[in-house]
């Protein structure tokens, strides 16, 4: 409670936010301010500010927008903070191109289901969010199951980025025909959960995207130290 004003309590900030609409900070805009802990910056493109702007206070934890980390870290002035951050985003679902995508650790993604797909399902070894592209390297358990008894779904596309694929990921696709895969080697990789969880099991026929042709032959690439289970189980075309 201030002692010249008694009726009031004085609350010291630990924080500063600052709004994108901000275009310049000038010099020593923030010396001495001892009790800064934490930076929230809204200014989604950083601009240069002087090297003595926030002077003695670099210590605090810098929060930047999503996706622009790097360039806070290359700006002049900003640079100087020795601990820069982005919100975490980690179990953010967001949609690319009729699949959804969920974030999870070190800026990687799973597949959590689909839009109303017809014919393909495609999914994307990279999906952008935010300006960050997440590398897709798993599918959920059921991802596909809200097509129940769906027959127009008749092919779908693995990236070479796929490790695992979950239990029942792709039950009751009953129209399936076709696995398109780019790598033998990644395929052999997959870590498939259970039931249902590779997609040759109602397709029965594995496909090149590089050619379009038919896996009939099948040659396991020099390099490749194991073979998961069920790997290629329901693979009859070959």
């Amino acid at each position: 409670r201030s002692t010249l004003f008694p009726y009031t309590t004085l609350f010291r900030s630990s924080y500063v936010t600052i709004p994108n609409s901000v275009k310049s900070i000038g010099n020593i805009a923030f010396k001495g301010c001892s009790g800064i802990e934490n930076v929230y910056s809204n200014i989604k493109v950083p601009f240069a500010i002087p090297n003595n702007a926030f002077e003695g206070e670099y210590t605090a934890k810098l929060t930047v927008p999503a996706g622009t980390k790097s360039a806070y870290q290359s700006a002049t002035g900003w640079k100087n903070f020795t601990n820069i951050v982005e919100p975490s985003l980690v179990g953010t679902v967001f949609e690319y191109e009729d699949v959804y995508y969920k974030i999870g650790e070190n800026n990687t993604a799973s597949v959590t289901r689909t839009k109303d797909i017809t014919d393909v399902i495609m999914i994307q070894a990279y999906a952008p969010y935010k300006g960050v592209n997440y590398k897709v390297t798993s599918i959920e358990d059921s991802a596909f199951d809200k097509n129940h008894d769906d027959h127009s779904v008749t092919a779908v596309m693995i990236p070479p980025t796929i490790e695992v694929i979950g239990e029942e990921a792709f039950v009751d696709l009953y129209g399936l025909k076709a696995v398109y895969i780019s790598d033998v080697a990644a395929w052999c990789n997959i870590r498939f959960e259970g039931m249902y969880s590779n997609p040759l099991e109602l397709a029965h026929h594995l496909f090149l995207t590089t050619t379009s042709e038919e896996i009939t032959d099948l040659v396991i690439p020099d390099g490749v130290t194991t073979i998961g289970r069920a790997a290629f189980y329901g693979g009859s075309g070959l």
